[in-house]
C-alpha cells in the first residue's frame, strides 16, 4: 500500500524544486537530517500549538459587490487627453538619456 506521509528526502527535493536550487545527493542526505531534528524540536511544536494571527483590520471576505460596470469606449478615455496618438496616450518617456538625445 502506499503511504501518503511523505518523506522527509522529498520534502527536500520538493523545496529545493520550489526554490530553485539544485542540491547534490550528499547535500539531500544532509538537509534530510537536519530537517528531521527540526521537526522534532520543542520550537516546532510550540509554534504549531499557537493560535494563527489573525488580520489587523478584521476584514472578513471582503470583496466588491455582484456585477460588473461598462467600462469606457476608448473615445471616452481619450477626450480629455491633452495628447494622443493611433488611439493611445501620448506621453513623455519616463527615463531620459542625454546621450542619446540629439
Amino acid at each position: 500500500m502506499n503511504n501518503m506521509i511523505p518523506s522527509k528526502f522529498s520534502t527536500v527535493d520538493r523545496l529545493s524544486r520550489l526554490t530553485r536550487i539544485k542540491l547534490t545527493s550528499s547535500e539531500k542526505k544532509r538537509f534530510s537530517k537536519e530537517l528531521t531534528k527540526f521537526s522534532e524540536s520543542e520550537f516546532l511544536k510550540r509554534s504549531l500549538s499557537c493560535r494563527p494571527v489573525s488580520h489587523p483590520a478584521g476584514l472578513v471576505n471582503s470583496f466588491r459587490s455582484k456585477g460588473t460596470k461598462p467600462t469606457l469606449s476608448q473615445r471616452e478615455a481619450l477626450r480629455n487627453s491633452k495628447s494622443t496618438k493611433k488611439g493611445y496616450f501620448k506621453t513623455e518617456p519616463e527615463l531620459t538619456f542625454p546621450q542619446y538625445e540629439q
